[in-house]
């Protein structure tokens, strides 16, 4: 597959930009953003293919069909396929998709690109909760970096590298939407999410990227090094720095959805909320990445400090308590693979990861829970987290035929757990680590295989399982997963897949609260793929899931099985690529069946419809369409735009109006819908310059861009700002 040569990010020391941008970033603030879209907004209504015979480059590089024929392995199959076989509905987002969605983060980037995927904003940390599919929570999501899971495993999951605005190392990011546990293990319920960064195969030279954020008010810049020493020895070096301040509640005020003891519903409480997606202490926040490959041998390191505040609503003193976490995570990865012979590979890796961070939580509900937890120390508003991960594997690959594939590999990690973190970014730690329970450490033996057939011509049978063997779970965590695709016709694909994946408990609740459940889905995938020429494609992906849910409960003070819940909904894609041209265009649907819960007493964030208040998800809206368009308007000027849109929140007002019988603002039946619209101009072969626009429609009404936080009916809206951005390549 071919590469396109990006450009290498780097910042002098200290970053004075800041100072160095102050003057313009007070001048565009007085600027009329009409004013300052209308170039955009004419060329993308106007933009005619007459300009595309004046341009010697391409956007896409390969077409559909050459793209079907590309092979893949790892994310979503451990044995090797092409696009038609993947076993798994998938997104693939390459390194064009990125820069041309002016995307400043990740969560920003997966939800304009992945079909069913959304964000809301969290209560307690800074980090949004991923909803896709019918689950809600970042437990149920894996993320991963070049194959290497980087979840925090005491408390959140999917947390680290998601809210920085640095993206310039990624060169794809692999989306699996739906179960992964069968490949990756326990957690991957509803979402599989794969970074793969640039080699010094994939990116040659050297290049520097700096942007700035009005409105929604952020400096970063990146320096990216790329050397191919010979075929194979090369080089990969990045880094990147921001500052974010984020907007502030003019643009992003806090705005009560329901009656809440001395708040009515539609309040908007300004002046004592905390910046949207505001860096945690004001701190810059960085990433670093080195890559090595020289024959076999593959090392890379990697390294993220992040973090954010966050407002958390008011506790049960009536108070707004603000919160949020800043992170640091190491990980150093190798990697030896060996062809011992034309069939037979064996692949080795060596791994360790570092993940210190600090829980802020200024609420006194929070200090509440953390007492109730076994926390004694004198400072908790700021609680302290560490740990560290060995990680060992070896597989086989063996192909005996054409026709035959199989895999069998086996992992073991070792956990060290313990809640004396360094606090954040290593300064005086504020608590006092004599009241903290002492560290922990787990270990966990992972058996995995998969075989993949081809049955005939038309007709291929994949099937493959994971054993996870925790020391602190008394039984054996089994995922399996079957697939069979048949390739009715040179343009026309079906696939039926089956996955049955399972999702543990925490390590705080494994170790603190004595328990042993684990949570499982049966989950059924239908895909149609069908090509209907060079340049267009559909895929329907419709699926069926049952749910055995467990969660923690603060009564209980324990996790435990909570009750069962059938789903079922459906992603409909429309792709179209050309020389000059991308669009994108998604339509999803989801829907509740069925929540049975074991004590219909306790109240779950998942629905009302136990209770008698309707039938749909309380957190997840219906219906969510999804625009991408990227146009080559001629050799030097590029547009780009994305919508993103959903409706159907019916199961909010059911939850709030009808089960806790709560006043409601009517705006939270409204949908949303987010408009983005770009334009770049190459002045050379090493100076590009692009300015985007984000969230416009806020300008018109600020409500249109609203976004619900999590387990309630609150929500801050998204800030109408843009972005101004150059790339000097040397």
């Amino acid at each position: 597959m071919k590469h396109i040569k990006c450009s290498k990010y780097n910042v002098l020391k200290r970053l004075h930009l800041n100072n160095c941008l102050f003057y313009l970033r007070r001048i565009y603030y007085k600027v009329s953003p009409v004013f300052l879209l209308t170039p955009a907004i004419i060329c993308f209504i106007y933009a005619k293919p007459i300009y595309a015979e004046q341009s010697n480059t391409n956007l896409l590089e390969l077409s559909l069909l050459e793209l079907q024929n590309i092979e893949f392995s790892n994310t979503f199959s451990l044995t090797k396929t092409d696009s038609r076989n993947i076993p798994a509905a998938h997104t693939i987002i390459n390194r064009e998709m990125i820069e041309s969605s002016g995307a400043r983060s990740l969560d920003e980037l997966l939800e304009i690109y992945v079909p069913s995927m959304h964000s809301l904003h969290h209560p307690t940390v800074e980090i949004r909760t991923f909803s896709n599919r019918g689950i809600v929570g970042n437990d149920s999501v894996l993320m991963l970096v070049n194959g290497r899971v980087m979840n925090e495993r005491r408390f959140l999951g999917a947390h680290s590298e998601r809210d920085i605005s640095m993206l310039g190392d990624i060169e794809s990011i692999e989306v699996s939407r739906g179960p992964g546990a069968a490949i990756h293990g326990a957690g991957a319920l509803s979402a599989v999410i794969n970074i793969n960064t640039f080699s010094g195969q994939s990116f040659e030279g050297a290049d520097i990227s700096v942007r700035q954020g009005i409105f929604e008010e952020f400096t970063n810049a990146e320096l990216r090094f790329g050397k191919q020493f010979s075929d194979d020895n090369h080089l990969f070096l990045y880094y990147g720095i921001d500052s974010y301040e984020g907007g502030d509640d003019r643009y992003s005020p806090y705005i009560f959805g329901s009656s809440h003891q001395n708040f009515n519903a539609g309040d908007v409480l300004r002046d004592t909320v905390v910046n949207v997606n505001q860096s945690v202490r004001d701190k810059p926040r960085h990433k670093v990445h080195l890559q090595w490959n020289k024959g076999d041998f593959e090392g890379w390191a990697r390294y993220v400090s992040g973090g954010a505040r966050t407002a958390t609503g008011p506790d049960f003193d009536d108070v707004l308590s603000t919160g949020g976490s800043g992170y640091d995570q190491l990980t150093l990865m190798m990697n030896y693979n060996k062809d011992l012979s034309e069939n037979l590979k064996i692949s080795t890796k060596l791994s360790y990861d570092f993940y210190n961070m600090q829980l802020i939580r200024d609420s006194p509900a929070w200090i509440k829970i953390f007492r109730d937890n076994g926390h004694t120390g004198p400072n908790l508003e700021a609680l302290g987290i560490l740990e560290q991960q060995l990680l060992t594997g070896i597989s086989i690959n063996w192909t005996p035929t054409d026709n035959h594939q199989l895999y069998l590999g086996y992992e073991f990690s070792h956990d060290w757990h313990a809640d004396d973190g360094f606090g954040w970014p290593h300064q005086d730690t504020v608590q006092d680590r004599s009241g903290q329970p002492p560290p922990w450490e787990t270990n966990m033996h992972s058996y995995i295989t998969e075989y993949q057939g081809q049955i005939s011509e038309r007709l291929t049978f994949t099937a493959g399982a994971r054993f996870d063997d925790h020391s602190l779970i008394d039984k054996v965590m089994i995922s399996p997963r079957a697939a069979l695709v048949f390739r009715q016709a040179e343009d026309r694909t079906f696939k039926l897949i089956f996955n049955h994946s399972v999702r543990r408990a925490e390590e705080n609740d494994l170790r603190f609260n004595d328990t042993r459940d684990f949570e499982t889905i049966d989950y059924f995938d239908f895909i149609y793929h069908q090509q209907i020429n060079d340049n267009l494609s559909s895929e329907l992906s419709a699926f069926y899931a049952i749910h055995d849910l467990i969660d923690y409960s603060i009564s209980d003070k324990n996790t435990i099985p909570i009750g069962v819940k059938e789903f079922t909904g459906f992603d409909w894609e429309l792709k179209y690529l050309s020389d000059k041209s991308r669009t994108l265009f998604s339509v999803s649907y989801v829907k509740l069946l069925n929540l049975t819960l074991t004590d219909l007493s306790k109240s779950t964030a998942i629905s009302a419809e136990p209770q008698g208040f309707g039938d749909d998800f309380a957190e997840i809206p219906n219906w969510t369409f999804k625009l991408q368009n990227q146009y080559e308007l001629s050799p030097r000027w590029n547009l780009n735009g994305s919508v993103v849109a959903s409706f159907g929140y019916d199961g909010r007002r059911d939850m709030f109006q009808g089960l806790e019988q709560r006043v409601i603002d009517s705006k939270i039946d409204n949908g949303v819908v987010r408009l983005n619209l770009g334009v770049g101009y190459q002045f050379n072969d090493q100076f590009k310059f692009n300015v985007n626009a984000h969230n416009i429609l806020g300008w018109l009404d600020r409500d249109i861009n609203n976004r619900f936080i999590r387990g309630g009916v609150d929500y801050r809206p998204d800030v109408a700002s843009i972005s101004l951005g150059v790339k000097y390549k040397f």
